[in-house]
């Protein structure tokens, strides 16, 4: 099969797996915007996005990692495969009971301090500790799939949990409001998540049964010091964008601001859906075509992506803009203010996918410390964007997230530049 061809065949796989489960998701923003209105839509969204932070700093680390070190790992270390996947899934684990326990033991002062004292939210966040262990453990083995290249088998999973589940979330966002939108999402990852381990340890890890105990601790060792600059770069990227949102909270003093512009960034997600199929391929692709020092190779990968990621974003960004009034009428006539922040946020997607494709780069060629320095940068930009715009609320935040993602594509840029 040619280069070109590969791309798109698994770049259409692992686009539809993803789309279906990020359509059900999509989906469900719609639906809970519309029957819980701006208020409580914009608590939970706000109790999402706490969880996505945590979830954001799990899944990106040890995601990409498990992506790498499964596709470079079945090529050039057989025998210690199995071992590398445990070592993933224990350290997600860690990550997982320290998260939780944070959310169950602060979670007063966690609401007091940035949900504007709203107590009823404290069995939303006893919820979405649920949430985190089923949607990181489900992406990490989505993860491992497509270091694998099993995209067919992701988009067979997704479809299924999605049509099979899907009714269920609408039912729980009807009658159980906030917390029945956050429980019918946790039972729709926890299904994902049994469906994609059964065929992990049926289809696949039957074939490995030896597990030395010091090669576990040595690849353990190994595979957390690959993703400390990753958690690190992720605590710059998730945290900022987290605390803008709380930060634009408590300067609006209500939940409905959020509420847009999260409705906005909604779509924002579709753009990076479709390109991160694209990237999400490349990362194995380069990783292998790194391990086997096949330069050539490697530069033709970088560079078809970098096309098609460009075209891909700048076409459906352009639909988007035109399109934004009509859009944001979905979630009800009180959300159609948001439009020129739908605008921003498509724009955005432009530099976000080129920022994705270059951060693969990075990665594939173990320049973990370079991805976390360009994540400090943007970090530091869009601080200094949103102080300047604070008064334009959620637009101003959209704003501030365009600064990032246009200057962590700079920045990566300026370093592969110097590099060569």
């Amino acid at each position: 099969m040619s280069l070109l061809r590969r791309i798109f065949s698994n770049s259409f796989w692992l686009l539809l797996g993803s789309s279906i489960g990020r359509l059900a998701m999509f989906l469900t923003n719609i639906f809970a915007a519309r029957f819980l209105g701006r208020d409580l839509f914009g608590q939970y969204t706000m109790v999402r996005s706490t969880i996505s932070l945590a979830s954001n700093f799990i899944t990106g680390a040890l995601g990409l990692t498990a992506t790498k070190h499964v596709a470079e790992g079945e090529y050039k270390d057989p025998q210690n495969f199995l071992i590398k996947i445990l070592a993933v899934f224990s350290i997600n684990f860690i990550f997982n009971f320290i998260f939780s326990l944070i959310l169950i033991l602060f979670s007063d002062q966690i609401i007091n301090s940035f949900f504007l004292g709203e107590l009823t939210l404290k069995n939303a966040l006893f919820v979405g500790a649920l949430l985190l262990f089923t949607s990181t453990n489900a992406y990490l083995a989505q993860s491992i799939l497509v270091g694998l290249e099993r995209f067919k088998i992701i988009a067979i999973i997704n479809l299924v949990v999605s049509i099979l589940f899907f009714p269920i979330i609408l039912i729980l966002i009807k009658y159980g409001k906030v917390i029945g939108t956050l429980s019918g999402v946790t039972l729709y990852f926890l299904f994902d998540l049994i469906f994609k381990v059964y065929f992990l340890k049926t289809k696949i890890l039957s074939q490995f049964y030896t597990i030395n105990k010091e090669s576990f601790l040595a690849h353990l060792k190994k595979l957390s010091s690959f993703s400390l600059p990753l958690v690190l770069s992720l605590f710059f990227s998730s945290g900022s964008f987290w605390y803008s949102k709380v930060f634009i909270l408590n300067r609006s003093n209500r939940f409905a601001e959020i509420a847009i512009f999260d409705a906005a960034y909604q779509w924002l997600t579709i753009i990076m859906l479709i390109t991160g199929a694209t990237t999400s391929v490349a990362l194995p692709m380069l990783s292998k075509a790194v391990g086997q020092k096949n330069k050539f190779e490697l530069t033709k990968i970088f560079n078809i992506n970098l096309i098609i990621n460009i075209i891909i974003s700048a076409t459906i960004a352009l639909i988007i803009i035109i399109f934004s009034p009509y859009i944001m009428r979905l979630y009800g006539e009180s959300f159609v203010e948001g439009s020129d922040i739908l605008s921003i946020l498509a724009i955005t997607s432009i530099f976000f996918s080129i920022s994705s494709i270059l951060n693969k780069y990075m990665i594939s060629h173990n320049k973990v410390w370079h991805v976390l320095f360009s994540s400090f940068i943007g970090m530091l930009t869009l601080f200094y964007v949103l102080f300047l715009m604070q008064a334009k609320l959620a637009f101003g935040l959209s704003i501030a997230f365009l600064s990032y993602y246009l200057m962590t594509t700079l920045t990566y840029t300026t370093l592969i530049v110097i590099k060569k």
